[in-house]
């Protein structure tokens, strides 16, 4: 596994962060084949003990900064639940949300949930 350390930061992420895309306005996949990532995410934090970092974001175009924050945290919770179903201990996994970013041109592509596996 490839490893790189977080400028400014003493974690050490491993390999590289996975997306999940949302419905505008929900906490729903826009494609459910998403998953099948998640098994993969579960397994290598189960057999290396890492820890699951995941943030939620909505996109700033849509709702204020209360519910777009409120949004992010429900997506992110969304994959913790996944990943708990499949074995992942619920003390390895970290939330966090955005709220409503603007990061990416599309307005869709800040509908998302980012997880990163730590050290």
């Amino acid at each position: 596994m490839d490893s790189i350390v977080n400028s400014g930061n003493s974690k050490i992420t491993v390999g590289v962060p996975v997306y999940f895309f949302f419905q505008l306005n929900s906490d729903r996949l826009v494609d459910e084949s998403q998953i099948v990532n998640l098994d993969d995410i579960a397994e290598i934090s189960k057999a290396h003990n890492l820890k699951v970092t995941i943030s939620g974001a909505a996109d700033s175009a849509t709702g204020t900064q209360s519910i777009n924050q409120e949004l992010g945290q429900r997506r992110a919770r969304y994959v913790a639940q996944k990943l708990i179903d499949r074995g992942v201990p619920e003390g390895l996994i970290h939330l966090h949300s955005f709220g409503g970013i603007d990061k990416f041109k599309a307005n869709d592509s800040n509908r998302f949930t980012v997880v990163m596996l730590t050290e």
